[in-house]
């Protein structure tokens, strides 16, 4: 890795933004990111080699950053999302049982053992995509605020049910570092709850802001590396379907082929969303409007 080659990944990152300026469509940022990717990458120019280890973590960067963002855009203090929690939550557990049968099909169809696997990819909801997408959304249509509790409710559970489906030998260790990770953001909370009680916050905020010392980003980031740290040195995971294809490629237990479907998937899950946002967007401003 060189400079000019991390340049060239910056105006790669600019890619993503500059084609979800639209308004009309809400293109998630990750589309031109990963159309660039591929350009640039092994299917194209080989530009950029994924196995640098200097890419490797510019990328597990980048993926904390995105869900980071996908758990920020989660209004949980919305009054409005009480209401419809009952209804997603319900919703979000129908399809972890649909998804379950789907998986043991798919599992004989193909003659392996990862029907766990395939049932956790399916029934996750990949919020890291649809929460940016919604965002200026109205949240008092029904359909908002059922939808966002089941987004957020499959996703959890899905990254806590991955390491069980994908390395149960590792399990306990997984769980370790899961509960670790909570125990340490619920720790994390209770400080910047406390420091926003006592007025701290809005002075710090005061001064960095006279001054451009951006306190606020600064705090942000390396709250956010350090829980990542934590993650993968207790082997949690942060993600399902890429941590399941890397998780999977890394232990070998992924037969040939299966870490480009999971992956496929991902990109399938990509072009609905992108396809389906518009729509979402409009039914939600109607749903408001007639509220």
């Amino acid at each position: 890795m060189n400079f000019a080659q991390l340049s060239l990944i910056c105006l790669v990152a600019i890619s993503g933004p500059a084609l979800s300026l639209s308004k009309t469509a809400r293109v998630p940022v990750v589309i031109g990111e990963l159309a660039v990717g591929l350009i640039l990458g092994a299917t194209g120019f080989r530009v950029l080699q994924a196995g640098d280890p200097t890419f490797g973590f510019l990328a597990d960067i980048g993926f904390a950053l995105v869900m980071f963002m996908a758990g920020s855009h989660v209004p949980v203090r919305n009054p409005a999302l009480k209401k419809g929690a009952v209804r997603g939550a319900a919703r979000a557990l129908g399809i972890a049982v649909v998804s379950i049968v789907l998986g043991i099909v798919v599992a004989r169809a193909f003659h392996n053992s990862h029907a766990a696997m395939y049932a956790v990819l399916m029934a996750s909801s990949s919020a890291s995509l649809i929460m940016p997408s919604l965002e200026g959304v109205p949240l008092t249509g029904r359909s908002m605020v059922e939808v966002l509790p089941q987004l957020a409710l499959a996703d959890a559970l899905c990254i806590v049910a991955l390491p069980f489906a994908i390395d149960p030998a590792h399990v306990t260790r997984a769980v370790t570092g899961a509960v670790l990770v909570l125990a340490a953001a619920g720790a994390v909370f209770a400080v910047l709850r406390f420091v926003e009680s006592r007025g701290y916050r809005r002075r710090v905020h005061r001064v960095s802001e006279e001054r451009g010392l951006a306190l606020e980003l600064r705090v942000s980031l390396a709250l956010l590396f350090g829980l990542a740290a934590l993650a993968l040195t207790a082997a949690a995971q942060l993600g399902v379907p890429v941590a399941g294809a890397t998780t999977g490629t890394k232990l070998h237990l992924l037969a040939l082929g299966e870490a480009t479907a999971i992956l496929l998937e991902a990109i399938i899950m990509i072009a609905v969303t992108t396809a389906l946002s518009g729509r979402v967007s409009t039914l939600a401003r109607a749903e408001a409007a007639a509220a």
